[in-house]
């Protein structure tokens, strides 16, 4: 039976989890780490998915003034709040080791979670596409990729969560709460310490979710600990990236220079789309910059970055099948939705510009 490695990294920055999380992925890839299951604790922090705008999913005011920690995945999916009694996991996977595609992969991910969590009595089941629930509450988010050969898989249980932090720190979106917003949220949200009456232990809920995690991966679960190489190559991308506001912030810094901005915002069955079009100064519409954001998934990871390089310096009228050659040339895919959708999101920012 493959060896799962499992390891509870402790209490660190939000930023440096983050790093960890790509130490792993890179050296994995390289076959110099192991097939990984790694718990991590957090200080109060936002962290928001790959594609997404900071200040459209983050108060930053409050967050600011309460000293909460703002970081960016290198996955996709929507902002979430991490802090006291909320555990995070992940998978690092060669992916040979797991099905192909991101459906196929998160059905059987999320469903052994959900069994871990079962085990303390209470139905929890997956609900496409990432998340956990229990009575059609939210007990666990997820959000994964592919990276060349390796897998990465992340995701929480909230044990003890904090709504109220969770409802200051983050801009939650009306069209799903409305104007109620923490008694509706209560409504959406629940953790293990509500639904049982009482907290379950950290460790209990993290050798449940091993032991059901190795069981539906056909792999045996192990202790481990991370190694010094590890660790170093951790520090190094937290200094050169992760760690940096440049990564964090860059998205909406890219946009803070004078210029005609058109944006448009559409909701498909993956997630929203947001697509925000800098326009040159001049008569003809000539694309300067472009963003793609949003709480969609999206492999390879680093495909919508190359999608906004390839559509800038375009004129609009070229940008919807410019978009579509680049996504089916990249073999970039969704979770839950196809290119197409991307495709029309780009078209109607364009319509817009013109």
């Amino acid at each position: 039976m493959t060896p799962l490695r499992v390891i509870d990294s402790g209490l660190r920055p939000a930023r440096e989890n983050l790093s960890l999380t790509e130490a792993l992925s890179r050296m994995r890839r390289d076959q110099a780490s192991p097939n990984t299951l790694r718990f991590q604790h957090f200080p109060p922090s936002a962290i928001i998915g790959r594609h997404q705008r900071l200040a459209r999913e983050v108060n930053l005011a409050w967050t600011q003034a309460h000293d909460v920690e703002l970081a960016r995945r290198m996955t996709g999916g929507g902002a979430i709040v991490m802090g006291p009694g909320m555990l995070g996991w992940e998978l690092i996977l060669a992916r040979e080791d797991v099905p192909p595609g991101l459906d196929a992969v998160s059905a059987l991910i999320c469903g052994a979670v959900a069994a871990g969590i079962a085990s303390f009595g209470v139905p929890a089941t997956y609900r496409p596409r990432n998340d956990i629930e229990v009575h059609g509450r939210k007990v666990s988010g997820t959000g994964g990729y592919f990276d060349g050969n390796v897998l990465v898989f992340q995701g929480t249980v909230l044990i003890e969560a904090d709504l109220e932090f969770m409802a200051n720190a983050l801009n939650l979106p009306t069209q799903k709460l409305g104007k109620r917003g923490l008694s509706a949220l209560a409504e959406r949200v629940t953790d293990l310490a509500t639904l049982l009456e009482t907290a379950p232990s950290v460790e209990a809920v993290e050798a449940a979710v091993a032991a059901s995690v190795g069981q539906m991966l056909v792999m045996q679960p192990a202790d481990g600990a991370l190694t010094p190489a590890e660790l170093d190559l951790a520090q190094a991308i937290n200094r050169a990236e992760i760690g940096t506001d440049r990564f964090v912030h860059g998205l909406d810094d890219a946009f803070g220079a004078e210029g005609r901005l058109v944006s448009h915002l559409t909701q498909a069955g993956g997630g929203s789309i947001e697509v925000v079009l800098k326009l040159r100064d001049g008569a003809a519409p000539v694309v300067d910059q472009a963003l793609v954001a949003g709480d969609f998934f999206a492999a390879p990871p680093q495909a919508i970055a190359g999608l906004e390089a390839h559509l800038r310096a375009r004129h609009v009228d070229e940008l919807a099948p410019q978009a579509a050659a680049y996504l089916d040339q990249a073999r970039v895919r969704f979770l839950g939705m196809r290119p197409d959708a991307v495709v029309a999101a780009i078209a109607a920012a364009a319509q817009a510009a013109r």
